[in-house]
């Protein structure tokens, strides 16, 4: 066997061959072994069909490449390969050494068998076939088998080298060697015929016996009576209390940990007190509780438990605990495939038993219908319509798909349309679509919407549709850096007419004014009666100057009389008039100022207009009061600046399951309350005293993270900001290295957003900085990119791991082609440098949906969730299965 490079050292070829062709059985794949630099070192097993497929599938320049493109920094080990066919999966996993060198790469090929039976490819006699899914989640135990037998079959004079340069002893070699033994013995076991218990049995002994713990046990839960056994126990000595003649028909609720999570619970680890009454029952004093799944539902838990002796578990041991559990659920997973059942009539009977809609099934690229049901076909009674009807069902793509409101032409008529992939009778793959009539539901909605935004008396827009409009017009204005005006009117002698001759002449002189007002404005602006006897028009794209000469023709005309039920009555009215965005850059902040404008009008005569910018409405007075008081807060510790934290959600899962958070600080003042953090935060930056109020979110949130962590959501994420301040910091990695190691977090769960506003300070050392940083495991985010500095220019120069794409893109991504280009060409790019995108300001379902056909990780947003206290969020998303 040749060797591609001389300081490496490769095992026996005789020990890598039956090590690729466990790996080639249980994982139903075929796979190439290639020393460093590009070196074959085995070819996959099989017949000459089924090699000839492989290479069809992965080509010559395909497997250099993905050899190429592993570094001795072990950023990533396992990347994704391009194949040829459309129906073949490839993936490639670094082996690496001792010290992180990539000495090896194991490429596998795998047959899709779901994209087969879809596609109707026929493969070779005997081709192994698996799915996606399994080819992923087998290959961190790939990954980590590798690298162990690399490391255990290197030279002695290699291992002794590095023992030295580390400072091992000979007991640690001897530890390591052991180890690897252990794991080599337990993964033979994938092979053996033996029933599922005695397999189950012979891995607790192994594993308990090395890592030295009293108990190891598995707990199953009865699929009828949800009622728990322990079917297998070990002991470390035969006198030790057995187990099992108590967790025997236990009720689920007896056992704190058996609710799908893990759980690694240290002796000084601090627990719930349903945990702390459970161990002191037991006797147990410290415990790892990892779920086996069946038919991708968790109905055992592997345990391995110390009775009576304290233990903290260590990072080592918890990687073997997690190896040991996917041996064990590829051995379940495997028992399961090989005695399930094949087929059913499900199809059918769900067509037969389901009334009260239409029902139809079709072949894709098909031009007819394989199946309809007579509610169906009176649905689509026109031929206009049921053709039309059978290209839409032709050309959806994706197992399942929801079309939400479909409209039949010919027939003028609503329905909702649900579409999913089954198995017919005869073995095919079809598409199922259910209909249900919403014709009336429809037209009642839009008559109810019409009336909803509509004031009744005036027949004016009214100030839910007012506040719409604000929203979008603002947003239109920042876009395309234009200026727009909004009015606020107040009558000023309406309670005198309202009071005195009566409502009804109140009433009529409400009626006139709008009357009056659109008459001034016409198309030029939009007019809304907002409440009582105050009225608002918005100006889009228009300067001051055109405002002003609006109000002062609005005024003009309430200076002269009205004709109100054969009398004349005098009513003149106040304006407060903003600029926007120049005076705000948030609707209820542009309310808020015109209402300060249109009071400053009424206290210096009535009929006036004024507007904010002339007005020296804030002063210096809030400014030297918020200082003194954050100054106060940060002396007395920090104490008053609360961490909140809003869900990060999985894009790629229907039901978005939170799979993080980002810390967001508040500042909850003794003396001036909740203070908003766009008015608090560039003071703290200002002054700075971001420093401390930041380090004092790092390590709060660093704390929380490992709380959740530890019980039962080891993957959950902590997004912490960062700012340029703190990142200009001289000790900012000495800060947190000391946040690392006070809250004994992951490093790989907490990623630090930064701002494309870095892009003006020294690049060189903000990427010496970020790098760092990357090295010791944390992820690093570019948040609210796309607004700051030369964009996708920094996505090149900076070492990022995510990317957020800000809020700005989002809110008119539906109607605004630009954003939508925006939006798909940086999670294109992102896709291809391998960078996860995050989407915030997710606020409508609309955003959501139109985003679901791009490359997005995760959403973030109101439509999910607002910023939410921890025990807000630990109640809403840690304890009722939304992880």
């Amino acid at each position: 066997m040749a060797e591609a490079n001389s300081s490496i050292h490769y095992p026996e070829q005789s020990i890598l061959e039956k090590l690729q062709q466990v790996f080639e059985k249980t994982l139903s794949v075929y796979a190439y072994c290639y020393g460093r630099p590009y070196t074959r070192l085995l070819l996959p097993g099989g017949s000459e069909d089924e090699i000839n497929l492989t290479q069809e599938a992965l080509s010559k320049d395909e497997k250099r490449t993905l050899v190429a493109s592993f570094s001795d920094d072990p950023i990533e080990n396992v990347i994704e390969g391009r194949c040829e066919l459309e129906y073949a999966r490839c993936r490639a996993v670094a082996i690496r050494d001792n010290n992180g060198r990539c000495v090896a790469v194991w490429l596998f090929v795998a047959f899709c068998k779901e994209i087969c039976d879809k596609q109707g490819v026929i493969l070779p006699k005997d081709t192994r076939v698996t799915s996606e899914k399994e080819l992923d989640e087998a290959m961190p135990l790939v990954e980590q088998l590798g690298s162990m037998y690399f490391s255990l079959y290197g030279s002695e004079e290699v291992l002794r080298g590095e023992a030295m340069q580390l400072g091992e002893t000979k007991e640690s070699l001897e530890r390591e060697h052991r180890r690897n033994e252990v794991l080599n013995e337990i993964l033979e076991l994938l092979e053996s015929d033996q029933e599922f218990s005695k397999i189950i049995e012979n891995i607790l002994h192994i594993a308990g016996s090395y890592v030295s713990v009293s108990h190891a046990c598995v707990l199953r839960r009865h699929q009828t009576t949800g009622r728990i056994d322990m079917i297998c126990e070990w002991r470390n000595t035969p006198d030790a209390d057995k187990l099992n003649e108590q967790f025997m028909d236990m009720e689920h609720k007896e056992l704190p940990f058996f609710n799908d999570k893990p759980y690694t619970i240290s002796s000084d680890s601090l627990m719930p007190d349903a945990f702390s009454v459970f161990f002191k029952k037991y006797g147990i004093t410290a415990g790892i509780f990892l779920p086996l799944e069946i038919n991708d539902r968790v109905s055992m838990y592997v345990c391995f438990l110390m009775l009576n002796t304290p233990r903290r578990w260590i990072v080592e041991e918890l990687r073997f605990f997690n190896s040991i559990k996917r041996v064990m659920q590829s051995i379940l997973n495997r028992r399961m495939t090989r005695n399930s059942l094949a087929g059913s009539y499900a199809a059918l009977d769900a067509i037969l038993n389901n009334s009260g809609c239409g029902f139809c099934v079709g072949v894709p690229d098909e031009r007819d219908f394989l199946y309809t049901n007579e509610m169906f076909t009176g649905m689509m009674a026109d031929p206009k319509d049921m053709q039309d009807f059978c290209t839409v069902l032709n050309e959806t793509e994706g197992e399942t798909a929801e079309l939400g409101e479909y409209f039949a032409q010919a027939a003028k008529r609503w329905f909702h349309v649900q579409i999913a992939y089954i198995t017919w009778v005869d073995g095919r793959r079809v598409r199922l679509a259910t209909l249900y009539e919403i014709t009336e539901a429809k037209l009642h909605l839009e008559r109810v919407k019409k009336a909803t935004y509509t004031d009744y008396l005036t027949g004016l827009y009214n100030r839910q549709r007012f506040e719409s409009d604000f929203y979008v017009l603002l947003k239109d204005a920042m876009r395309a850096d234009e200026g727009g005006s909004f009015l606020y009117l107040n009558l000023d002698d309406f309670n005198d007419i309202n009071g005195g001759p009566g409502m009804r002449v109140g009433d009529a002189m409400l009626k006139e004014t709008a009357k009056a007002l659109l008459s001034i404005c016409r198309s030029k602006a939009t007019c809304y009666r907002i409440g009582g006897d105050e009225f608002g028009i918005l100006i889009p794209y228009l300067e001051q100057d055109s405002a002003r000469r609006l109000a002062e023709t609005i005024q003009h005309r309430f200076e002269q009389s009205w004709k109100l039920d054969g009398e004349e009555y005098f009513c003149t009215i106040s304006l407060g008039v903003v600029s926007f965005p120049q005076d705000g850059t948030e609707v209820s902040e542009l309310m808020q100022r015109a209402q300060m404008a249109l009071a400053i009008a009424k206290k210096t005569g009535r009929g006036r207009a004024e507007f904010y910018s002339d007005t020296d409405i804030e002063g210096n007075a809030r400014r030297l009061e918020m200082e003194r008081a954050m100054r106060e807060a940060v002396e007395d510790g920090c104490e008053e600046f609360e961490v909140y934290y809003q869900p990060l959600m999985d894009a790629a899962d229907p039901s978005h399951r939170c799979l993080g958070a980002e810390a967001l600080v508040r500042w909850n003042s003794r003396e001036l309350g909740f203070v908003k953090p766009d008015q608090f935060i560039p003071m703290a930056e200002y002054l700075g005293l971001i420093i401390p109020i930041g380090t004092h979110v790092l390590y709060e949130a660093c704390r929380q993270c490992k709380y959740w962590n530890d019980f039962g959501n080891p993957n959950f994420t902590m997004s912490v900001n960062l700012s340029v301040i703190q990142l200009m910091q001289a000790d900012i990695l000495d800060v947190i290295e000391r946040a690392l190691k006070a809250t004994e977090i992951d490093p790989h769960n907490l990623i630090l957003e930064i701002t494309e506003s870095v892009a003006i300070h020294d690049m060189q050392k903000i990427k010496t900085t970020l790098q760092a940083l990357r090295k010791q495991g944390i992820r690093i985010a570019l948040d609210d990119f796309g607004t700051g500095y030369s964009s996708l220019s920094r996505l090149k120069e900076l070492p990022l791991d995510e990317i957020k794409i800000d809020k700005s893109f989002v809110d008119d991504l539906v109607e605004d082609d630009f954003s939508e280009a925006f939006v798909e060409t940086v999670t294109n790019l992102a896709d291809t440098i391998s960078v996860n995108v995050v989407v915030e300001g997710v606020e409508q379902e609309s955003q959501a949906k139109e985003l679901d056909n791009m490359k997005i990780d995760m959403f973030q947003g109101y439509l999910f969730d607002k910023p939410l206290t921890g025990g807000e969020f630990e109640k809403k998303y840690m304890n009722q299965g939304r992880m």
